[in-house]
């Protein structure tokens, strides 16, 4: 298949530019290269691509020394232990990987490399699905024409098909999973038979000592697209189950989807928050995953706010203490958990709320600094949570009625 003419378009003029350079100077040399990975399968789906990846079938480290010494690039990193190399061209950088077969001497963990150089189509083996595993040409004889190694590609990209390329992908690589989540929903794509039911076999009996930095890491990826229909497959058919083994029994993807869009702009991690609705509280620390010190807060913060029990009466001084120090991902979390409105409250209202006096306003009444302070903004404050529109001179009028009773 030939895309130079209906999907040109879809690589800028500089890339284009640069693969030119690439292909002539590496054919000059004796190199096959070809453009490889998502970004073939986002050309021919009609996008436009930015970042790409390439694939030499003899040994990308060499290529990129002979490339640097007929001043066609600049090297960036060689990693000879994996035969990969980043140059730049330029001033655009570019991955260049040798192609390799891999196998996988424990399941669910790293794979290794068994040798370099090989074929397109024993390199396509080690994808994950046969979308992912077509190859663009740069060479000379056909350049910027479709290479479809497993005679799949093509066909399942045209009916929206998500395969496997054997029996045992999901048990050398459970984190396929996940990634195959994530393509349904970003392009409405549907495994096929064998496929889903090979997923629903591995999940039966998961192997739980598996690389978990690399399920997280897909995890991230697949929930931050805040789809509720993805939430809702992952519960449906059971794919949490090859990293935990029970979830929260009430959980709402579309209330789930909707908090995260209104509080987009202030949230930092969006799946932090799916991740938080779907395990019970007192189950965190099971997690399999190496938290940041910041996901650990998150969910710490969940679970001192159930805790608390807040009352529905409390005011608004009360409320603004509860929440002001938790990060706002628990925040939500502890909402889609018990729709306690206090969490609306705060977030919509009461957090906006800021003092526009600060300490040089107290020095001018005559006060030195010390705990004195500290009282009174509070007292400020708990005025203002109810009145947020006081100006700053109605501040320092406040200030100057508590400094009279200190």
């Amino acid at each position: 298949m030939d895309i130079s003419q209906n999907y040109k378009n879809n690589l800028s003029i500089d890339i284009q530019k640069n693969l030119k350079l690439i292909s002539y100077n590496a054919n000059k040399l004796g190199f096959n290269v070809y453009l490889v990975g998502g970004a073939v399968r986002d050309l021919i789906l009609g996008k436009k691509i930015f970042d790409v990846d390439l694939l030499c079938d003899s040994d990308a480290i060499t290529l990129a020394k002979k490339l640097y010494e007929h001043n066609v690039c600049k090297i960036q990193e060689l990693k000879e232990e994996f035969k990969t190399a980043k140059i730049t061209i330029n001033g655009m950088c570019f991955d260049v990987a040798t192609t390799r077969c891999e196998t996988y001497p424990k399941s669910g963990c790293l794979p290794q490399i068994v040798n370099y150089g090989v074929s397109l189509t024993e390199d396509a083996k080690r994808r994950d699905f046969t979308i992912n595993t077509l190859v663009l040409s740069l060479n000379k004889d056909n350049f910027l024409q479709i290479i479809d190694p497993t005679n799949h590609g093509l066909i399942d990209l045209e009916n929206k098909t998500l395969r496997i390329l054997h029996d045992k992908s999901f048990i050398d690589d459970p984190t396929r999973i996940l990634r195959m989540l994530k393509f349904m929903f970003r392009f409405n794509f549907e495994p096929d038979a064998n496929t889903f039911k090979l997923m629903n076999e591995y999940l039966k009996n998961p192997n739980y000592d598996v690389c978990y930095y690399r399920i997280k890491s897909e995890f991230i990826q697949t929930f931050n697209l805040n789809k509720s229909e993805i939430l809702d497959y992952f519960i449906k058919n059971n794919i949490y189950k090859f990293f935990i083994k029970n979830i929260s029994k009430n959980v709402n993807s579309i209330n789930t989807q909707n908090i995260i869009k209104k509080y987009k702009s202030q949230i930092k991690q969006i799946y932090s928050i799916y991740l938080g609705v779907i395990i019970e509280a007192e189950n965190y620390k099971e997690i399999p995953f190496n938290f940041t010190n910041y996901e650990q807060k998150t969910f710490s913060d969940v679970i001192k706010l159930i805790n608390i029990q807040i009352n529905k009466k409390d005011d608004n001084y009360q409320i603004y203490n509860i929440f002001k120090d938790k990060n706002i991902e628990a925040i939500i979390i502890y909402f889609l958990k018990t729709s306690d409105n206090n969490c609306i409250r705060y977030l919509d209202n009461l957090s906006k709320v800021k003092l526009n006096i600060n300490g040089k306003d107290l020095i001018n009444m005559g006060l030195k600094e010390g705990r004195e302070f500290k009282i009174i903004f509070e007292e400020v404050l708990k005025i203002k949570l109810d009145n947020p529109k006081i100006t700053r001179n109605e501040e320092i009028e406040i200030a100057k009625k508590i400094v009279t009773k200190l």
